[in-house]
Parts: C-alpha cells; structure tokens; sequence
C-alpha cells in the first residue's frame, strides 16, 4: 500500500512541475490563453429540435447546454490550477486578466460568463476579472459562419439579449466593440498590442508583472493560431506566447475590414486595399508570432496532443 502511495504522490509531483514548466517563455511578450466553448445544443440528440424551431436567421449562432455549463466551469477550474502553478501556487501580486474578451456567439458568451462567474468567486483575489466579459467581434470571425459571411452581417443577439444570457457583461457599450478589427488574428493581434502597451505604460511594479488575456471563443481560434486541424475538446484551455515579429517580414492574412489605432478612432479602409504590413504600421498595432505552450483538458489539465486529422 505504502508502494502504491509513493508511486501516485511521485506521479502528481512530476506532473506538477511538468505543468509548471511548460508555460513559462521568457521571451513572451504577451501570454494568451483561450478557452473554447462548452457543449452546444446543435452537437446532442437536442440538435434537430432546436434546428426547426429557430429561424434561419439565427440558426449559425446554437446555445450552449447544460453540461456545457459544467464544462466551463471546470475550465475555470482548472485555469486557475495552472496558473498557481506557474505563479508558485498564486502568490502573484496583481490579478491575472481584469477582463474576459469574447466571441458574440451564443455558446461562447455563455461559456464566458460561467468561466467569469467561477474567477471571481474564488477565495483569491488575484483570480478575479473586475471588468467581466467585453465582446470583441472579430473573435467570432474565425467560426465556420463568420468567415464564410463575415462578422457584421450576421444577425447577432442584440445588447439587451447578450447582457441576458451573459450577466458578466457590465454595460451594452462591452456587448460590440465596434472599433476593433473584424478579422481573428487581427482582433487577437489588437488585443495583445493593448495589454503590452497598457503594462509598459503602468508603473515599473506593474510593468514587471507577466503580460495576460484571456479569450474564449471557438476550436478554430485554437486551430488557426497553432496551425494545426486537431481535436479540440469542449472548453480546452490553449496558453499561447505572443512574440514579437518584423513587421515586414510576416505573412499577412487577407486584408481586414477596420482596424483601430492607439486613440479608439474608427479608421476606413478602402476595399483595394492590398498591404496590412502599411497599415498595421499606420494604426500602430503590433505583429506577433504565436507560439503554442500546451493545450489543457479542462477536467483533468491532461495536455491535449495537436494531432492533425
């Protein structure tokens, strides 16, 4: 017995400095995390139910499920594990991530309220997202609706309904940011750019703590910026590294629709536009390289193999 004991504690010490070990970069400008929603109703036996009650309109945008729920709490759950892990067991002096940023999709505003809702009831502090969730349009580009029609002509919740199934956004002017860009790796670039700038504004204290978001959005978030179509699980939490790149060397994705400088002010751009490097350049919105740490099993913080299919 004594044996088995030694074994099982021997396994839980390695895995733990495993897991510690494994999401720390020092050349990482930015850590970005991403959960993946939970279950959505049009995955289970619901599926067809739900399909010929809801309005064509609307049928791209499924809710997420019960057990979705508990989903997204074990995600938090189990964020929270990591992170005190790599903070030697959460002795860190300023909170992870003030704020959520998410898809304004149905099943991601609910998972983020849940993974909200379970931060900020942790008895530490430093767990605490004291802005809740802000919706950031161009994190849904990447699902399989927003990339074939684009974000801004789908028929999405409006404020009132999102605030409703999602409580942990503090006010309708967080339900749409409409002054970040609409594509997925630009609005993940954006919201980088942000918190490394905001962090080297703040005091030198403040500038020495590990830079951090926190996006919940779809398995295709995940897909795009490891480069790899593997199996995501519901509510998979993937640690990202942001590190900075040349602006003229990297590879652009196709041009995106609005973008955002320093100052919040909606830019045009002109639809022959050709060359993001200028603009980026322009608006002063930084490239990164994304560099994948680990993808987590939300119940068990078993890494997730990026296993191509």
């Amino acid at each position: 017995l004594m044996s088995c004991f030694g074994f099982f504690t021997k396994n839980t010490i390695n895995k733990e400095k495993d897991m510690a070990a494994s999401i720390s970069n020092p050349q990482s400008q930015c850590e970005v995390w991403i959960i993946r929603h939970g279950e959505r109703i049009d995955e289970t036996e619901e599926g067809d139910r739900w399909y010929y009650t809801t309005p064509r309109s609307r049928r791209f945008d499924p809710t997420l499920t019960k057990q979705g729920e508990i989903q997204a709490q074990q995600s938090a759950n189990t964020l929270q594990q990591l992170l005190s892990l790599k903070n030697n067991h959460g002795n860190n002096q300023e909170p992870f991530f003030d704020t959520v940023y998410c898809s304004p999709m149905q099943r991601c505003l609910s998972t983020a309220h849940e993974v909200a809702s379970t931060l900020n009831q942790s008895n530490n502090p430093n767990f605490h997202c004291k802005n809740g969730v802000v919706v950031i349009p161009g994190l849904g580009e990447c699902a399989a609706a927003g990339r074939k029609h684009g974000v801004d002509n789908l028929q999405f919740l409006n404020p009132i309904e999102m605030m409703k199934i999602c409580p942990s956004i503090k006010s309708e002017e967080n339900c749409w940011d409409d002054y970040s860009p609409r594509r997925y790796e630009s609005a993940v670039n954006w919201l980088t750019t942000r918190e490394v700038n905001k962090t080297q504004e703040g005091n030198q204290q403040e500038s020495n703590q590990p830079k951090r978001i926190l996006i919940v959005a779809h398995r295709e978030a995940i897909r795009d910026l490891t480069g790899s179509h593997s199996r995501i699980p519901y509510c998979a939490i993937a640690l990202f590294h942001a590190l900075s790149v040349d602006n003229e060397k990297i590879n652009r994705s196709p041009s995106f629709d609005t973008l955002v400088d320093t100052f919040s002010t909606p830019v045009e751009m002109k639809d022959d536009s050709d060359d993001d490097s200028d603009v980026e350049k322009k608006l002063q919105i930084n490239s990164y390289k994304y560099d994948v740490e680990n993808v987590f099993h939300p119940e068990t913080s078993d890494i997730v193999p990026l296993v191509t299919y």
